[in-house]
């Protein structure tokens, strides 16, 4: 709940009056000052030490793998150059029955300011919108993340928490009657996993790995309870959906068990498609598992990819061998969906 206040109440929705409307960008100790409370803020809302990577990741939208805590230094220069913009011709009649050439006080040097910020850059098409004059200054911070990523596997990170999907945890009101209030530890652990930062302390797995500051080996790890948990609350999200549209649906049917006794995760009860039942196989897999760090770090979503082809491959091979030995009728199989 902090977190979701901070995001939308406290510092940069406070201040924004004030960013639209001074020149604060020009301060820049001051600007630093306020940062630097909000950061403390922040690590000691998610109990986390927060390094310089981490915040400057956190500080990003979350479209683009940050939490969408927004520094004061970042928004300052976007906020005031659509501010200026957008009141121009408004300032302009008024200053005009006084002055012959009203100027709005430092537009041009914040203009420089904004093209010094990075190369390539251009003045965006809709002058009084903040998006796109913080849209620019976002892509720079994310990229230079990756381009200075001290390994494949904080690269395989960077690309993943940027995934559109990955950030619908952090969009969700906290409400616990709908059941996306998140405990203080789980929120935590989410936020480290995301940034990068120390999680657990250094120790020996179970299953006899070590397992490093960061916590992603239980994420794989063989021997790991969570795996069944997300196992099961992905089949239980998928078995909802169905009922939400009066659809009813139920885990591990029986009667449809393969040769070596595996059955598919769940099966619609009535028709879903030309009179046949829709059966689907989930299956959970780790974007920084090190069988997947390789892919992983050149695309996000290949370790997902990967297991989907997996999954199809071994349900077209089991239905393929079925009707060779006419166990079922291959019309039947055509129709039948697996995600």
């Amino acid at each position: 709940m902090a977190l979701f206040i901070i995001r939308f109440c406290l510092f940069v929705p406070k201040f924004t009056y004030h960013l639209r409307s001074t020149p604060l960008w020009k301060f820049n100790d001051i600007c630093l000052k306020l940062d630097d409370i909000i950061m403390k803020t922040f690590s000691s809302v998610l109990n986390c030490n927060m390094n310089e990577r981490a915040w400057t990741q956190a500080s990003l939208p979350i479209r683009h793998g940050g939490l969408g805590i927004r520094k004061i230094s970042s928004v300052a220069l976007p906020a005031f150059l659509s501010s200026v913009h957008k009141t121009q011709n408004f300032t302009s009649n008024v200053l005009s029955k006084i002055f012959e050439e009203p100027m709005i006080t430092f537009m041009d040097e914040a203009k420089d300011a904004w093209l010094q910020a990075g190369p390539n850059l251009k003045f965006p098409v809709h002058l009084n919108l903040q998006k796109l004059w913080d849209e620019p200054l976002c892509i720079l911070v994310r990229n230079q993340l990756l381009d200075s990523a001290h390994d494949i596997a904080e690269r395989a990170r960077l690309l993943a928490v940027a995934e559109r999907e990955s950030g619908f945890w952090l969009q969700a009101y906290p409400s616990g009657n709908l059941g996306t209030l998140l405990d203080n530890l789980t929120l935590s652990i989410c936020t480290c996993l995301r940034l990068g930062v120390k999680t657990v302390e250094r120790h020996r797995c179970h299953c006899g790995a070590d397992v490093d500051v960061f916590g992603h080996h239980g994420l794989s790890c063989q021997r790991s309870a969570g795996r069944l948990s997300r196992h099961a609350s992905i089949n239980d999200v998928i078995r909802r959906a169905f009922v939400t549209v009066n659809v009813p649906a139920c885990l591990e049917p029986n009667g449809l068990a393969r040769d070596d006794g595996k059955r598919p995760d769940g099966m619609t009860l009535i028709p879903w498609k030309g009179g046949r039942m829709l059966v689907w196989d989930a299956t959970c897999v780790d974007t920084l598992a090190p069988s997947h760090l390789q892919a992983s770090s050149s695309g996000a979503g290949a370790a997902a990819t990967a297991a989907e082809g997996t999954e199809r491959r071994k349900w077209k091979y089991y239905l393929h061998n079925k009707v060779l030995s006419n166990e079922c009728n291959p019309d039947e199989t055509e129709a039948t969906k697996f995600e």
